[in-house]
């Protein structure tokens, strides 16, 4: 090969190489600079990632500027407890503090005065915050924990970030807020801070506090053992030495083994501490705050808005509901009664030394039986149009000692509500009810009641008045237990979620809150309505205890929405149960006049026994003003007699009548749909003249009485016989009576009271052959007849001459009218007549006469009870087109069905097909598995056989 070949050949290789490389070399720098791009992406995709989330997480951050604020040495809003003051924000009630400790802020350095001892210090620091002297106020690696884990965060979380709920969210703002505290202030001042706010148990805030209350000695004094224990309470403050001393001791030994451990302390510091012996202060009283009724209600209503460690924690000024003037008077009135009831027990004379107005204004009593065990009283005020807590004493007795507030059973306190439920049925006061013994009739002890504890035909109104529990249990058991406690629980007694399916609640268990029956009474006063606060949780209306919340700097941070209104009950439905209430005449069987409950102005008043008489009860109120006492003893001895129930009407007539001054003395106003008329009292019924006692009472539009009155009805008796009287008595046999119709089940009771009873028989018919040629067939003697009556016999006689029929109206008729005219026709057992009774009712006689050719008179007579008026039916629940809830599967259908004479039968249809037949009252139907719309009506017969139907009802039932 040539050398210009082999040149050339060489020449193009080279270039070639170059050229690939030249390529390569492009290729590598443009996946270097796509590479570079990627990451340049990524990075700056992951810094928007981060400053969103930062924006997100700092947004609305809160400033750690007030910090001083709340932590300043002298003046700091976290050094002065936080105090429950009455609606003046003048008086104080109530004081997050423990008696004769202040609140005192310790620097950490040792060169001040005052300090906090260094072997809390260390021991603080190695409980909580081991690298606290290195870490910049939070542990990065643990970014996500919810917990806070160093010093910074547990000052952030406690006093900067308490109203946020826990999150990832919350836990990274903890710990931004607790790089900005170390780096803003340091960490010895964070330090102080937190020692100075901590909480330690009890209401002890602060290290100065906690070492003054367990230990009575400065937190500058303390020793390693003692700074052991009180670290220790950092972690579980419920567990304080004075509570449980076990524990608390055992989590001091763990602390000091710790310190051990990473030799904070030497071998000789650890068992000197092991050895020490700790004498907590003498002072241990219990935590007031969770004994006080009245702290603990302004607890749960604040609870939503501050946590009890918050309101606890200091600084705040709470203005609650309360008047002081009236707290104090309901306080003052029931110890002078409770000194009153010990002294009179003992000498039967009461010292009168009262030390404010309401005292004064306790009625004169003498008790001669004061229970068993420790007397206490409680009570409350309350104004039913805002649903405000005027006043609330726990159970407190004579010496200042204050019981448990709770395990209050309302016993008999809950006919009212019975009464409710049934006048929403139809039920009105003037109902005729039989108060008589039965076999589950007892007494307020829970014994058998004696016959004479009863009193036979009563109204609604002097059962519900007097506390005649046996006819208001019957109700309960008639108109469902469950539907008439859910209705009362739904009134106001929040708690009764699983109340009993029958009547017993009326004579004890069943415990319920002061508060929720002054909520359930205040609904009455209140026409039905239910004010006060709505808690969301519930979605109900509950009593208001807090008007505002503000800073120790007088900073409102709260303020109490207006009230919420809801309508419970129909305001026509309240204004019968008020108008019962008020009626001071109808207590009067029972309390006589004048009594406890008579204050000079209208007010609706009811006492109550519970728990075999060991707990009494009086509530009373106005439009205005609601007052609530119960009276009691927690003996649980049965065979103790039973407080008075006066106890209780005599604190109550005090401080009614004191709340009431300078208020406007206005009642209840008859609302539409309220009708007043004259009945006959008790049967409720309209007017006779055999009626011995007529009032006016009021009904609910549509359910007015519609029939005369059966209770008291006149007969005519033959004095000789004592029976009754019929067309055969001689005339001058015959007195006229007014007797009580007593039913077949109150016929022993009657008896027993001495009441005299309608004869069960009618005065016997002489014992005469029956003349073959003079007598009546038909209708037989004493039967119901309507309409056109056919009358069949004889009437036939040697030498007859003619025959007539007459009626008269009676058992003895004064006055006859001729039905047929003399007809000189014989009959022999056949029609005789046909008598059209149109327009006629009541007991009739028909008298056949046949008069011979000799003008002879032979007759022949037979007693008919003629009744051309059909039955009243009318179904009384359900209302038409209400939509029901059934119970345990079943819906009760009542109905009322009355007749002058008597009611032989009644159908049931339902959905338009006969489901059931009745001869007897009640008259119910029990609707099984019913979802959907239903409709319902009645077809009854009276024994004379007329008939009628009563109105279609509609009605729907849930699923």
């Amino acid at each position: 090969m040539r050398k210009t070949s082999l040149y050339l050949l060489l020449k193009h290789r080279s270039h070639s190489r170059q050229r690939h490389t030249a390529r390569a070399s492009r290729a590598f720098t443009w996946l270097a600079r796509a590479l570079a791009g990627v990451v340049s992406l990524v990075i700056v995709a992951a810094l928007l990632i981060a400053g969103y989330f930062y924006a997100l997480v700092a947004r609305d951050l809160p400033s750690i500027e007030i910090l001083p604020s709340l932590m300043d040495r002298e003046n700091g809003e976290l050094l002065q407890p936080t105090r429950l003051y009455d609606r003046s924000g003048v008086v104080t009630l109530f004081a997050y503090s423990n008696e004769g400790i202040e609140r005192k802020f310790l620097p950490v350095n040792p060169d001040n005065p005052e300090f906090i001892s260094p072997q809390l210090v260390r021991s603080a620091i190695t409980a909580i915050d081991p690298t606290f002297w290195s870490n910049p106020g939070y542990l990065l690696k643990e970014w996500h924990t919810v917990e806070p884990l160093t010093i910074a965060e547990r000052l952030v979380s406690e006093l900067i970030l308490w109203d946020e709920p826990p999150s990832i969210t919350r836990a990274v703002r903890m710990r931004i807020l607790a790089g900005q505290v170390v780096s803003t202030y340091g960490r010895t001042r964070a330090l102080e801070w937190y020692l100075n706010s901590a909480w330690f148990g009890r209401n002890a805030y602060g290290v100065e506090s906690a070492s003054r209350l367990y230990l009575g000695k400065s937190a500058q004094q303390v020793t390693l053992a003692e700074s052991a224990l009180l670290i220790s309470l950092l972690k579980s403050p419920a567990l304080t030495p004075f509570d449980a001393p076990e524990a608390a001791f055992n989590s001091q030994k763990e602390l000091l083994r710790s310190m051990r451990a990473v030799n904070v302390i030497s071998p000789e510091e650890y068992e000197q501490a092991l050895n020490e012996v700790i004498h907590l202060h003498a002072t241990n009283k219990p935590d007031e705050a969770a004994e006080n009724g009245f702290v603990k209600i302004v607890e749960k209503e604040l609870e939503s808005i501050l946590p009890a460690q918050r309101l606890r924690r200091g600084g705040l000024e709470v203005i609650t509901t309360l008047q002081a003037d009236l707290q104090e008077q309901l306080a003052c009135a029931a110890n002078t009664q409770l000194n009153r009831i010990a002294y009179s027990d003992v000498s039967g004379v009461a010292p009168d030394q009262p030390d404010c107005d309401a005292a004064l204004l306790l009625p004169t009593q003498r008790f001669t039986n004061t229970g068993s065990g420790e007397l206490a009283a409680a009570g409350l005020v309350m104004n039913p149009r805002s649903g405000e807590l005027l006043a609330y004493l726990e159970p407190t007795t004579l010496n200042g000692a204050r019981l448990s507030d709770s395990g209050y059973q309302p016993g008999s306190l809950l006919t009212p509500f019975v009464a409710i439920s049934a006048f929403s049925r139809g039920y009105s006061p003037a109902r005729l009810l039989w108060d008589i013994p039965s076999q589950n009739s007892v007494t307020h002890t829970g014994e058998p009641a004696a016959p004479d504890a009863y009193h036979g035909a009563v109204n609604m109104r002097s059962a519900l008045a007097n506390d005649y529990l046996t006819p208001l249990a019957k109700i309960v058991n008639e108109t469902g237990a469950a539907n008439t406690w859910r209705s009362a629980a739904y009134i106001g007694l929040d708690s009764w979620e699983n109340p009993p399916d029958n009547a017993s609640p009326l004579y004890g268990g069943s415990p319920v809150s002061l508060l929720e029956v002054g909520s359930a009474y205040s609904t009455l006063a209140n026409a039905g309505v239910r004010s006060g606060r709505l808690d969301k949780a519930t979605n109900r209306i509950k009593p208001v205890t807090v008007l505002r919340v503000n800073t120790s700097r007088h900073q409102t941070i709260w303020q109490a929405p207006l009230a919420e209104n809801a309508v419970i009950i129909s305001e026509s439905v309240s204004y019968l149960v008020n108008h019962v209430l008020s009626d001071e005449s109808a207590r009067w069987p029972s309390l006589g006049h004048p009594n406890e409950l008579e204050i000079g102005m209208e007010a609706a008043a009811k006492m109550g026994r519970a728990d075999n008489g060991h707990q009494v009860w009086t509530v009373g109120y106005t439009p205005q003003r609601l007052v609530l006492v119960w009276m009691g003893s927690r003996s649980t001895e049965k065979d103790t007699p039973g407080l008075d129930k006066r106890m209780a009407a005599g604190i109550w007539h005090a401080v009614i009548k004191y709340a009431s001054r300078g208020l406007e003395h206005k009642g209840w106003q008859r609302p539409a749909g309220i009708t007043q008329l004259q009945v006959c009292s008790p049967s409720g019924m309209l007017p006779t003249m055999d009626c011995p006692n007529l009032v006016y009472d009021y009904f609910l539009y549509g359910n007015e009485p519609t029939l005369p009155d059966t209770l008291f009805t006149r007969f005519k008796v033959n004095r000789e016989t004592g029976q009754l009287a019929t067309v055969f008595t001689p005339p001058e046999l015959i007195d006229e009576k007014v007797f009580m119709n007593v039913p077949a089940e109150a016929r022993l009771w009657a008896q027993s009271a001495g009441i005299e009873l309608i004869p069960q028989g009618y005065d016997a018919i002489q014992t005469i052959r029956q003349d073959e040629l003079v007598n009546i067939t038909q209708p037989l003697m004493f039967s119901a007849v309507a309409g056109k009556v056919v009358i069949r016999g004889t009437a036939a006689a040697a030498h007859f001459a003619s025959y007539s029929i007459q009626v008269g109206e009676g058992i003895n008729p004064e006055s006859w009218l001729r039905v047929k005219e003399s007809t000189r026709s014989l009959s022999e057992d056949g029609v005789l007549a046909e008598w059209d009774t149109s327009g006629l009712n009541g007991l009739y006689a028909i008298r056949l006469t046949v008069i011979d050719a000799d003008n002879a008179v032979r007759s022949a007579v037979t007693q008919v009870t003629v009744d051309n008026t059909p039955p009243s039916a009318r179904i009384t629940y359900p209302l038409p087109d209400q939509h029901i809830t059934p119970v345990r599967g079943e819906v009760t259908i009542t109905a009322q069905v009355e007749d002058l004479v008597g009611v032989a039968r009644v159908e049931w249809w339902v959905d338009g097909k006969r489901v059931s037949e009745q001869t007897a009252a009640p008259y119910l139907y029990q609707l099984s598995e019913s979802a959907g719309k239903h409709s319902v009506y009645l077809k009854a017969w009276d024994v004379a056989g007329n008939s009628i139907q009563s109105e279609k009802i509609s009605f729907s039932v849930a699923p």
